[in-house]
């Protein structure tokens, strides 16, 4: 699998994982900070490859 079609793979994975980490606990806004920080890592890389 070539690296674009993996990180398109991961972002749309995250991206349905933020929308499942719904919530106002602590450990849920956690989630959702790491989530989308692995988020915004992987589009940055995918955007440097096209």
């Amino acid at each position: 699998m070539s690296e674009i079609n993996r990180l398109r793979h991961e972002i749309r994975e995250l991206w349905q994982l933020i929308g499942l980490a719904r919530g106002n606990t602590p450990d849920l806004r956690l989630a959702r900070r790491c989530l989308r920080h692995c988020l915004e890592m992987r589009l940055e890389r995918f955007n440097q490859l096209v």
